[in-house]
């Protein structure tokens, strides 16, 4: 059997294989936050899980200050974001993002059959609205993704600018937040959904809530545009031990609060020490630092100390490093002095 032509071009998404000491490349938490073990007490898994997931979405809704009718639940954000162009973009429509940011994004809408597209960001790796805007016309987009804070940056897009991109153009804007429990929830749109049809805004538990391998997101839709994604989203698409997960994590946001707060210390730390030896640092809003520097392969060189960062084919090199326990980053230091040296 042939595979499809649009897909050729494409290469696999392979995380890190054999799982080092010190694993710095997946922005992954770096602690397990629930008081106890999760429990699942009269859990019925003898049934299909509650399709809309209602608690959870309530849930998730008052924790966020949201509607829960405007939210809907899925595997991970990647989840949502997928869902939203099999709904609304038709094949050979175009997908606009920017560049560099997940890219998952291309791969989503070129498996959909879609046109993908990018504008690349300034020297300073932010993005020049004016432009996108001008950009988006040109290429008459349907649906844009914009990561704040981004992947693999850190940097935010200023609220104003995704809210200026959701007025003066035509498509769908979806802004993914997978890292926006790391920096000012003033920052984000969420709230702006229900003043916009346009905009959607997806969120994760998998970095914030440090429930990666449960894979939960969720996205917060507009009143115009929740009929039609609710005829593409699958039944049952989110199984009941996720539900009953999340529902935990909600109960005592104290640890959730904590935990931020601790890892902003120690992302703060670990620039500083970065910087001290040389490094060009972009100052970043999510759990990991964008880490510019000449040395092709540092990330290689690590690996001979157990510890894995996220290497990018760029010129000059750049790494994205995950900020991980206080020990795990001494650690790093050490590592980098050693090569350095």
């Amino acid at each position: 059997m042939r595979e499809k032509n649009a897909i050729q071009s494409l290469t696999p998404y392979i995380p890190t294989q054999n799982r080092p000491a010190i694993k710095l490349d997946a922005n992954e938490s770096n602690a397990y936050l629930f008081d106890s073990t999760i429990t699942f007490d009269n859990m019925a898994i003898h049934l299909y899980p509650d399709s809309n997931a209602k608690a959870l979405r309530r849930a998730i809704a008052s924790f966020h200050g949201l509607d829960a009718d405007n939210i809907v639940v899925g595997n991970g954000s990647s989840e949502m974001i997928d869902l939203m162009i099999k709904t609304f973009v038709e094949p050979s429509e175009v997908v606009l993002s920017m560049a560099p940011t997940f890219s998952m994004y291309e791969k989503f809408s070129v498996t959909n059959g879609a046109t993908f597209n990018s504008v690349a960001l300034d020297d300073n790796y932010d993005l020049n609205v004016r432009d996108f805007i001008s950009h988006a016309k040109e290429v008459n987009a349907t649906l844009i993704i914009l990561c704040s804070p981004n992947n693999p940056t850190g940097k935010l897009i200023p609220r104003a600018d995704i809210l200026k991109v959701a007025r003066e153009t035509d498509a769908i804007v979806l802004v993914d937040e997978a890292y926006m429990d790391f920096s000012d929830e003033a920052s984000s749109v969420k709230h702006a959904v229900a003043k916009y049809d346009n905009l959607v805004v997806t969120r994760t538990f998998s970095k914030a809530f440090a429930m990666a391998g449960a894979r939960l997101g969720f996205m917060v839709l507009p009143d115009a545009l929740k009929p039609s994604v609710m005829k593409v989203k699958p039944p049952y698409n989110l199984n009941s031990f996720t539900q009953a997960a999340g529902l935990q994590a909600l109960k005592d946001p104290s640890w959730f609060h904590a935990h931020k707060e601790s890892m902003i210390k120690r992302r703060r730390a670990l620039d500083g020490a970065l910087r001290e030896m040389g490094f060009t640092v972009i100052e970043s809003d999510a759990n990991f630092l964008y880490v510019i520097c000449n040395d092709e392969t540092l990330g290689e060189k690590l690996l001979a100390y157990d510890i894995a960062i996220r290497a990018f084919d760029t010129t000059p090199a750049s790494y994205r490093i995950t900020v991980g326990t206080s020990e795990e980053n001494q650690q790093l230091i050490k590592a980098l002095k050693e090569v350095l040296s």
